[in-house]
């Protein structure tokens, strides 16, 4: 099976395809929960007001043992949040992690160095994944240097200047996600496996053997 580790859309868990599906706290937003495994996270395009109300509903639902990961949260600088609010927010986040012992999926924007800067700062056991990862060799290899993790989707496979990072990228760091594209996991694995390529059945054991290390260590996957 693929393992879609970040979508914003529902789909149904079954024996072929498992999907976490992000929940995404707002003010005043009521939150339902999937029928899948999710995640949950404080996005930095969408800061709270009520920052203690927020952070209490994100601990209620971490808490949840379908709740897989801390995220999407982050460092956005080109967004119109605050920089230090943000930065705020995510080490709040990151504490919460911790706790948790989750992992956490990053929304990172024009941020890399900053991220790192936090990440050397704290618990090392705790796995940080870089959402959509689109970004250059200097900055994958960085990036590699500090033990993060990559989930690679649509735009990266889309891009032709993508093509040598994604060679260079760690299979045992790599995951995959349709975030909110029209392509299918299946088909995103089955795009990912050509550029690397391997055969589709290499990189989905490949992808569960991550999966399982990574965020099933405090947890229990029924679909398998």
């Amino acid at each position: 099976m693929f393992i879609d580790i970040h979508t914003h859309q529902q789909f149904p868990d079954s024996n072929d395809e498992i999907h976490l599906y992000n929940i995404i706290l707002k003010d005043k937003k009521p939150v339902i929960l999937p029928t899948s495994y999710f995640s949950a996270g404080i996005h930095p395009w969408f800061l709270p007001e009520d920052e203690e109300q927020v952070f209490r509903q994100l601990e209620e639902l971490l808490s949840n043992p379908r709740c897989l990961a801390v995220g999407e949260c982050g460092l956005d600088w080109v967004c119109k949040s605050p920089k230090s609010y943000q930065e705020k927010i995510f080490i709040r986040q990151i504490a919460l992690a911790e706790k948790y012992h989750k992992p956490i999926l990053l929304h990172v924007v024009r941020a890399f160095s900053d991220i790192i800067r936090l990440k050397k700062s704290r618990k090392k056991e705790i796995p940080w994944i870089i959402h959509g990862f689109f970004g250059n060799e200097t900055q994958r290899e960085q990036l590699s240097r500090h033990d993060f993790y990559f989930s690679i989707g649509m735009p990266a496979l889309s891009a032709p200047s993508m093509l040598a990072v994604i060679l260079q990228l760690p299979q045992d760091h790599l995951f995959i996600e349709t975030d909110e594209s029209n392509w299918d996991i299946e088909k995103i694995g089955s795009e990912l496996a050509n550029r690397l390529q391997i055969p589709p059945a290499e990189l989905k054991a490949r992808i569960l053997s991550n999966f399982q290390n990574i965020f099933l260590r405090n947890s229990i996957l029924y679909n398998i």
